[in-house]
């Protein structure tokens, strides 16, 4: 009725990948990771741009990079921010790393141990700076693939007492 082998182990087709279908899907890996970490750049930017950009066009802002509830947290600290008298300035360095592998999926964690040392907020009448951020500063963010295969971030974490 059927074949039998006599072979010590299994071959590759009883393993189920190929060198081919290796190398498709770290090629995914390294594409979902470079637009991952594009998008996660590119939510910080729009953050540090908030509190000047016009009240009319921040929710178009934001929603090309978060979903809630991170969203609601960028607008809340903006108006918080237009309250205060305050604006943010200056520009972020990242050092992103991976917890995780994405493996295709629909959301993903990445790591970021952030250079602030070069922004922070200022006093809008005086001009004075009232911040300054540190040379190493951990962040991780929770992002998700859309329906329209762009990613957004939905949650960031401060990780406060892990070193970076």
């Amino acid at each position: 009725m059927g074949t039998t082998s006599s072979s010590s182990g299994p071959s590759s087709s009883s393993i189920g990948t190929s060198p081919s279908a290796s190398t498709s899907a770290q090629s995914e890996e390294q594409q979902d990771r470079a637009a991952i970490q594009a998008q996660w750049i590119r939510s910080w930017n729009v953050y540090l741009a908030l509190a000047r950009t016009p009240v009319a066009d921040r929710v178009a802002a934001v929603d090309a990079v978060a979903v809630d509830p991170a969203r609601a947290s960028m607008l809340s600290d903006a108006k918080r921010f237009d309250a205060q008298g305050v604006r943010t300035y200056g520009t972020l360095g990242h050092r992103i790393s991976w917890p995780r592998a994405v493996n295709g999926g629909a959301s993903a964690v990445i790591s970021d141990c952030q250079d602030r040392s070069h922004s922070g907020s200022l006093d809008v009448a005086t001009g004075n700076k009232l911040t300054v951020g540190v040379a190493r500063d951990h962040y991780q963010g929770r992002m998700v693939k859309g329906r329209d295969g762009v990613w957004r971030v939905e949650q960031v974490y401060y990780l406060k007492d892990e070193p970076c």
